[in-house]
């Protein structure tokens, strides 16, 4: 895989990746929101990686544009179940980004 700003993922293709971002990457609103101890983004990836004690477990870059990150590598999975097992996958992530209260605390940061 050639540099594309995220090989620090250290993907196997296939692979599901879901990531909260705050651009651009260094700005102010990306030093409060990420980068500060205590920041939204900080909190929110301790507490669901707290509650989350198996993989694929949730991972964190303050430096990076996928400032908090959820993904796992397919290829352990029966090909006939990529479909079930991914959305599943998609599911659990957006559940618990949702149930932190990121999203609405995000969209509040919006306004």
């Amino acid at each position: 895989m050639e540099d594309d700003g995220y090989s620090f993922f250290s993907l196997e293709p296939p692979e599901c990746l879901v990531f909260a971002w705050i651009a651009p990457v260094g700005g102010a609103l990306h030093r409060r929101l990420v980068q500060q101890p205590g920041s939204l983004v900080r909190k929110t990836f301790e507490y669901i990686r707290w509650l989350t004690h198996r993989p694929p477990r949730f991972v964190f870059h303050e430096k990076e544009l996928p400032a908090m990150a959820r993904h796992g590598s397919m290829r352990v999975w029966p090909a006939n179940k990529y479909q079930h097992l991914s959305q599943n996958f998609f599911i659990e992530t957006l559940a618990w980004l949702v149930r932190s209260g990121l999203v609405r605390k995000l969209k509040e940061e919006a306004n």
